[in-house]
Formats: structure tokens, C-alpha cells, sequence
């Protein structure tokens, strides 16, 4: 089982991730988590980066997809994965289809074991969930503007992502409300996976 776990900051993709990874038993794989540990190893890959960040750029798209197509080439991806944060562009997408289509994984639910699921919230929901996450973090570098900034950027990219998986049938959306739980979202989750033939 493959899932490409989509959705803007704030959506629940990193607490939904956790929960199909202890239930199935395949590996989480984030980007973010990726970044940070190259950068706190001391990698050369993670120096790189530190350096780009340290100077106030973003870490460069290429990195980026080589980084995560790397990862996705290890043993323990063989029966499957959680992809969180990934893609985030439609070059990110469009470079992860051909790296599974290479591994001869076909994209066409019922046939295939691989779906997108995009968490779907309001933006002042996500707003007021990283607003309260940075404050318990006592996270100094994020702020109200900074934030709807992140959003806003996601959604520039997101529709094209969207519509890419949406012509190849892979995709699912799952409503997130203020007031659902982790669990609900979950059960949400796995009826989809379940009507669409992946569980």
C-alpha cells in the first residue's frame, strides 16, 4: 500500500501519517523530517542545505525530489509507504509518477495498491491549529502573516497537483472539520482506502 498524503500545513497529514504507519506497518516518510535530520547529522546533503537557509533561501526543488526519490529506493519501502509533504509542486509530481511508473507501479485504482489522499481544511482552521502548535513550541519565527503567507503558496501549486491526480483516477478527498477528531478523519481515511480496493 502506497499513500501520497496531501494537504496544507496545519491539515493533520503528519498525525494521520503516524496512525497508518503503526496500523500497516510501512514507513512514514516526510520531507521536513528528512531536511532536519540531514541538516542535524551533519550530512553534506545537510550543510548544503543549512547554508541555503542560513542565507534565506528555500531549499532548491531539485534537492528536494532527489532527496525523496532516493529515500523511496530502500528496502523497507518495497511493501508500501506513507508519503507526507510530497509533492508540493506539479514538477514534484510529475517527477514522482515517472520514478514509480520506472519501478513499474501502475497508477490506476482497483489495478494498483497506490493513492493520493488530500486532507481538505479551511484555511482558519489550519491557521489557528499552527498559531497554538508554534506558541507550545515557543517558536519565535512564526507569526499570523508568516503563516497565511505558507498557505497561500500552497494553494498556488495545489490545484495543479490536484488535477494531476485527478486524471489518473488516484485521488481522494477527505473533509477535515474544526471539530473532528484524529480518529474520525482516520476512519474517514480508511473507508476510502477500503471503496476504493486498497485495504
Amino acid at each position: 500500500m502506497r499513500i501520497i498524503l496531501l494537504g496544507a500545513q496545519g491539515s493533520g497529514k503528519g498525525t494521520q501519517a503516524k496512525m497508518l504507519v503503526k496500523e500497516f506497518g510501512i514507513p512514514h516518510i516526510s520531507t521536513g523530517d528528512m531536511l532536519r535530520k540531514n541538516v542535524s547529522d551533519e550530512t553534506p546533503l545537510g550543510l548544503e542545505i543549512k547554508e541555503l537557509m542560513s542565507q534565506g533561501f528555500l531549499v532548491p526543488e531539485d534537492i528536494i525530489i532527489k532527496m525523496t526519490l532516493e529515500r523511496l529506493t530502500l528496502p523497507d519501502t518495497k511493501n508500501g509507504f506513507v508519503l507526507d509533504g510530497y509533492p508540493r509542486t506539479l514538477l514534484q509530481a510529475q517527477e514522482l509518477d515517472n520514478f514509480l511508473l520506472d519501478l513499474d507501479l501502475q497508477y490506476k485504482v482497483g489495478e494498483s495498491d497506490t493513492v493520493v489522499v488530500s486532507l481538505d481544511i479551511d484555511d482558519e482552521i489550519a491557521l489557528k491549529r499552527l498559531l497554538k502548535r508554534f506558541e507550545q513550541e515557543q517558536r519565535s519565527d512564526d507569526n499570523e502573516a508568516s503563516i497565511r503567507r505558507r498557505l497561500e503558496q500552497h494553494h498556488a501549486n495545489f490545484k495543479d497537483i490536484l488535477d494531476f491526480y485527478k486524471d489518473q483516477d488516484i485521488l481522494v478527498s477527505i473533509k477535515a472539520t474544526e471539530h473532528d477528531t484524529p480518529d474520525i478523519v482516520y476512519n474517514r481515511i480508511k473507508d476510502a482506502l477500503l471503496k476504493l480496493g486498497v485495504l
